[in-house]
């Protein structure tokens, strides 16, 4: 039976209208899920700026509750400091007097003990607060990258911590430091924190060493700090660059737990690499590169 001429036509014609309404679909169906897109990314993007507005509210306020709990915390070191001394002189009056310190309701030697622990406890919460200060500026800190004479840097560091290497009893070794394209605010801060853990590790070596170098690659600056200290346990290396996480505390009650968490931060925010190789009992070897551009 043969097809005629007017019902071809019909059929084309109603398949062109199912593929019109297909195409409809499918194009309304696309618009949808594109709306439904540009929706969820505006969705995310608002809760990002969000969480970072939040975020910087959260810093801005630790840092103004960290400079305001130093400020009482000197007062209290200034007003022990003039008890001290007025307990001091007390003590010694009663002494050319002929007085017992017995109508004065303490022994000397009871209230020097309670003056040095309000002492240690007050350094001790100043510490902590200044290095959470730290943090908190690193964290927040604009980076204003430069070329940095190292050298002078570390210089000034070793000098600072002049009562630490004394107390230690290391040697400290510094070879020509190359320059390198960084914040040097923020990489003083960086090479503090690493000698001064260098120099709270060093154990009960009489010959305890701290060795500084660095060398230039191709497109970047690498440095070193070395003891020959304590080391850290294979299981603990992953760990130490956690905030408030101390190695063997008991031996360094007075560590705060910060320092290398300032470190890794600094390293991060130049977009650098951080490693550390060690041997317990043998020392440590914390490495660092920036990036020359």
């Amino acid at each position: 039976m043969g097809l005629t001429a007017g019902t071809l036509a019909g059929g084309l014609h109603s398949r062109a209208l199912a593929c019109g309404i297909l195409c409809s679909v499918l194009a309304g169906g696309l618009c949808f899920f594109v709306r439904q897109s540009r929706l969820e990314h505006f969705r995310g993007m608002r809760a990002v700026r969000r969480a970072e507005r939040v975020e910087k509210e959260i810093e801005r306020f630790n840092i103004v509750l960290l400079r305001g709990l130093r400020l009482p915390l000197r007062n209290i070191r200034h007003a022990v400091e003039i008890i001290a001394n007025t307990c001091s002189c007390l003590v010694s009056s009663s002494a050319s007097s002929g007085l017992s310190q017995e109508g004065f309701g303490f022994e000397k030697k009871d209230m020097s003990k309670e003056i040095v622990a309000i002492r240690e406890g007050v350094d001790e919460m100043d510490a902590l607060a200044a290095g959470m200060l730290r943090m908190a500026r690193a964290r927040r800190a604009q980076l204003r990258t430069d070329w940095v004479d190292v050298n002078s840097i570390v210089v000034g560091i070793v000098h600072t911590l002049d009562s630490l290497v004394q107390q230690s009893g290391a040697t400290i070794h510094m070879q020509h430091l190359p320059t390198c394209l960084a914040d040097s605010e923020l990489l003083g801060q960086l090479f503090e924190a690493l000698i001064s853990n260098a120099l709270q590790y060093t154990g009960d070596n009489p010959n305890a060493q701290v060795r500084i170098w660095g060398w230039t690659e191709r497109d970047k600056t690498v440095y070193c700090v070395q003891d020959n200290g304590v080391g850290i346990p294979s299981d603990e290396i992953d760990k130490i660059f956690e905030m408030f996480y101390r190695i063997k505390p008991d031996r360094n009650p007075k560590q705060q737990g910060l320092g290398l968490a300032v470190v890794r931060r600094v390293v991060e925010q130049h977009n650098g690499r951080l490693w550390v190789k060690s041997v317990p009992g043998r020392g440590s070897t914390f490495t660092f590169s920036l990036p020359m551009k």
